[in-house]
């Protein structure tokens, strides 16, 4: 597979991120024929502004993710789960597209930092221990209402007691939803700030919100 090269500003450094060279194949390829295409749209193939977003939280919060188990949920290329690894995080790095996390591992050995441990794997359906992980995050996660209680599901099943989620998210009409039915289903949200993100040719209103179930959060 060719390969397409980007220097991504994101956080306190540049990244150099590799993705595919041929973006419209992987696009026209979802012809709409079989139902499970919406499943396997090419998403992962961007770095979009809520991923930059989330990459700056990382790596602000590196002393806290040193030495913890961390989840990314939908890494696409890698970016927020590299910033975390070079924290000195432990990140398990799941993408339901074998190729997506192909080109994470490259860009973590591109960068000089060390490889998430990937897994491809439907996170609606997930294959890990309860109270896994001390961090869970995503970025730009909540594109559909569908989505709503399976990350849901997934994050009370995963998180430890006192672990910390956080999502980066565009101010997009179905994703402004997401917030009040996760605070009905249980769970205090707290906004972290937001912010204008350009990225590439992406340009989004970006707020960051925490998850948690108790009282107090890391």
């Amino acid at each position: 597979m060719d390969t397409d090269r980007l220097r991504v500003a994101a956080g306190n450094r540049v990244w150099e991120i590799v993705r595919p060279d041929d973006l419209e194949s992987l696009w026209t390829e979802m012809d709409g024929s079989n139902e499970a295409d919406e499943d396997f749209i090419p998403y992962w193939v961007e770095i979009w502004p809520s991923s930059i977003f989330l990459t700056e939280w990382i790596q602000n919060n590196a002393v806290s993710l040193r030495g913890r188990k961390c989840l990314d949920l939908g890494c696409g290329l890698g970016l927020t789960a590299l910033a975390a690894a070079e924290c000195g995080a432990g990140v398990t790095a799941v993408d339901n597209n074998p190729d997506a996390l192909k080109f994470a591992r490259i860009n973590a050995r591109g960068n000089r930092v060390p490889e998430p441990f990937a897994v491809c794997m439907d996170w609606r359906n997930p294959g890990f221990r309860q109270s896994s992980f001390d961090f869970v995050w995503a970025a730009d996660i909540f594109y559909e209402a569908r989505f709503f209680e399976p990350v849901s599901r997934l994050v009370d099943l995963v998180l430890k007691p006192g672990g910390t989620a956080v999502f980066a998210d565009p101010k997009r009409e179905v994703g402004k939803e997401a917030w009040p039915w996760l605070r009905r289903a249980g769970w205090k949200v707290r906004s972290l700030g937001g912010k204008t993100v350009k990225s590439g040719g992406q340009k989004g209103e970006i707020t960051l919100r925490m998850l948690h179930r108790g009282h107090e959060c890391k």
